[in-house]
């Protein structure tokens, strides 16, 4: 099954910014490579557009508040 995702733009950088904080959000492309495989032998590797990295609980809560 496929899911439909929306694009990861300017305005949803900002807001997960706000969130974790500049120190704990990434757009570079050197910082993504590392995030873009999988251990399971089926799934395409797949980069993602920003790698976020909440610090605490309260930051996890924000995020998943917003992705929803």
């Amino acid at each position: 099954m496929k899911g439909k995702y929306g694009r990861v733009t300017k305005q949803i950088i900002k807001e997960l910014t706000t969130i974790v904080g500049r120190d704990n959000i990434s757009t570079k492309e050197h910082e993504i490579e590392g995030f873009s495989c999988d251990e399971m032998p089926i799934a395409k590797p797949y980069a993602p557009r920003v790698i976020v990295k909440p610090t605490d609980t309260q930051s996890v809560a924000k995020l998943l508040a917003f992705a929803s």
